[in-house]
């Protein structure tokens, strides 16, 4: 029952969206993975698996990936946030960034992105207290001045190393 109230909302709520296919090759084994994504996010996803490319993540998960949406359903699902990483044992997993977030704020835009996208490669929803990069806490703990001041090259490598030691 609660899938398919989920399924309801997120179609009713983001019927009149335009969404695309995102298309990345894995270069551990050349698949090729796609899943639909909001086109506001699309420079955010490429510099993601850019980055991920650089560390050479491992990224079958995103078999299992329906899409990364700007949307407004977050507060359906959750008190107030900026991001949600929806995963489910026999659906597709789903990334929700809040459109809410100013387009003028980008850096927190990715970063929210990046915090999200970091709960489907760890298949872990909770958020540890201690030992995780900034962008890696509960939301409510994260400061946008923050993390708009230190999410830069050197917090993304940071972020990227601890994925890779917590997708072993």
């Amino acid at each position: 029952m609660k899938r398919i109230l989920f399924a309801l909302l997120f179609v009713v709520g983001t019927a009149n969206a335009q969404y695309f296919t995102y298309k990345v090759k894995d270069w551990n084994n050349n698949k090729v993975y796609s899943f639909e994504y909001s086109p506001i996010l699309k420079q955010h996803l490429d510099e993601w698996f850019s980055n991920a490319e650089k560390m050479n993540m491992e990224i079958c998960v995103l078999e299992k990936l329906g899409g990364v949406f700007w949307s407004n359903q977050i507060t359906f699902y959750t008190k107030p946030s900026f991001g949600l990483a929806l995963m489910f044992k026999d659906s597709p997993m789903l990334v929700l960034v809040d459109d809410n977030i100013p387009t003028y704020l980008p850096t927190f835009i990715n970063a929210v992105l990046y915090h999200e996208l970091a709960h489907l490669f760890t298949k872990n929803n909770r958020h540890p207290k201690h030992g995780v990069p900034y962008i890696l806490q509960d939301g409510k703990n994260i400061k946008i001045e923050n993390v708009i001041k230190t999410w830069n090259d050197e917090a993304k490598i940071e972020y990227f190393q601890y994925l890779k030691l917590k997708m072993k």
